[in-house]
């Protein structure tokens, strides 16, 4: 229960089959960001066991509750996880707060009611909007991830939302 994952010589690679096994077998959303976190069985039930927001949001996940009020969404690359962010997060002030936009499933086997690009956004949008009702939306994509956040902040301009950061990491045009 208290052994460190990574001391027990777990690496990135291992970090991903933990969690989609955890998510095939016990039917638990882990994010692979959440093993980097809470590197030990405790820590990992204590975290799942306190997340109200897991209770509330279906893509969203908090990966650091900062000091201030302004938010940085970071949008998953191919894979659909937010573990690309790891290496990134000790180098950002400590005032933001992180909340990644993971979708865990495989982006090629998207479920019936989120079968376009278009209603994907439309319900990171929704779920952005329900996290942080007012202020500006800054928003990081890696990747693909970085097409996602220039359509998701579309989706927020037509709905009369404010962004202030849009920034594209390996992205492709």
């Amino acid at each position: 229960l208290t052994d460190n994952f990574f001391g027990l010589g777990g690496d990135s690679l291992s970090v991903i089959h933990l969690a989609e096994e955890v998510r095939q077998k016990l039917r638990l959303p882990l994010a692979a960001a959440l093993i980097y976190q809470h590197p030990t069985i405790r820590q990992i039930a204590r975290h799942i066991n306190s997340q109200d927001i897991q209770k509330t949001f279906h893509y969203l996940y908090e990966m650091r509750k900062g000091t201030g009020a302004t938010t940085l969404f970071c949008v998953h690359g191919y894979y659909g996880e937010i573990i690309e962010f790891r290496d990134l997060l000790p180098h950002l002030d400590n005032a933001h707060n992180l909340v990644g936009l993971n979708f865990s499933g495989n982006p090629n086997d998207l479920s019936a009611d989120i079968n376009t690009l278009d209603k994907l956004v439309a319900k990171y949008a929704d779920e952005m909007i329900q996290y942080q009702p007012t202020g500006k939306f800054h928003l990081l994509g890696y990747s693909i991830g970085g097409i996602y956040a220039f359509e998701v902040a579309r989706k927020l301009k037509e709905r009369g939302r404010e962004v202030g950061l849009l920034c594209m990491l390996e992205t492709a045009p």
